[in-house]
């Protein structure tokens, strides 16, 4: 996806077939036809599906060019074009970043997925399978081929590895802990923690969080600081003798809770 943004920021507007040209000389075409995978062109497809869903391309299939800016209330999403300029600067890990928080945005069904197998530390695709098959997750319901795409999603994100040791079934572990993923997770424990007037004193989360993720009181503070200052600024209300509230409505707004 970075290419394809990168292709179009250097040369839009452009037509989809010029990218799907530029598209299929970094695809293995002998690995296509030997594992009877889906086109070229169909690879080159989701591609072009990926990023616009993602918000980052916009225009028809004669004028592609890159988003200039996003607007949401409650969220701070990325544009194609601060992912251009991030991998102009040479900043990957940032480009990779934007890419991440959209795609766990407008996919939050992926990113539910995400958070069980963070939650259970390592799993297998039968383990994930039995949760997940036939589950409604935020309007859209599992089936074992979105399940098999959704774990390929979040490797292509850098989020998930899969792990396989001698003759056993691969397992899935959770590599990179986005801060969509972890605001979800606060959510879910806000709901357990939270007192009769609707506040959670912070230190009680923080040892929840150490205790049940084995994160340390400077990870949860500066994870829980991107949330409230700049990546979700709405979600966290701040309250007296450091408690704070979530404002839920904006969670199930944001699909952090159903």
């Amino acid at each position: 996806m970075i290419l394809a943004i990168h292709y179009i920021g250097k040369n839009g507007p452009i037509s989809k077939e010029k990218l799907f040209d530029y598209l299929t000389q970094f695809s293995d075409k002998e690995e296509f036809e030997k594992k009877g995978k889906k086109s070229l062109a169909g690879a080159t497809t989701d591609v072009l599906y990926n990023i616009r869903v993602l918000q980052f391309v916009t225009g028809d299939d004669k004028n592609l060019v890159l988003t200039s800016s996003l607007t949401n209330d409650h969220i701070n999403l990325y544009s194609g074009k601060q992912v251009y300029a991030a991998y102009l600067s040479n900043d990957k890990e940032g480009a990779l970043l934007m890419l991440q928080t959209n795609a766990l945005y407008y996919s939050p069904e992926i990113r539910d997925l995400a958070a069980f197998i963070f939650r259970r530390k390592k799993l297998s695709k039968s383990d994930i399978g039995m949760e997940y098959d036939r589950k409604n997750v935020f309007g859209h319901s599992f089936n074992p081929f979105t399940i098999d795409t959704s774990l390929v999603e979040l490797e292509r994100l850098s989020l998930l590895e899969k792990h396989k040791i001698g003759e056993t079934a691969p397992s899935y572990i959770i590599v990179n802990l986005h801060n969509l993923i972890f605001a979800q997770l606060l959510v879910e424990e806000y709901c357990e923690l939270k007192d009769k007037d609707g506040t959670v004193p912070l230190r009680s989360m923080k040892e929840r969080f150490s205790l049940k993720y084995n994160m340390n009181y400077p990870e949860f503070d500066e994870r829980f600081s991107i949330l409230k200052n700049s990546l979700l600024p709405d979600l966290i209300v701040g309250g007296s003798y450091e408690k704070f509230s979530i404002n839920m409505d904006i969670a199930q707004e944001l699909n952090l809770y159903e």
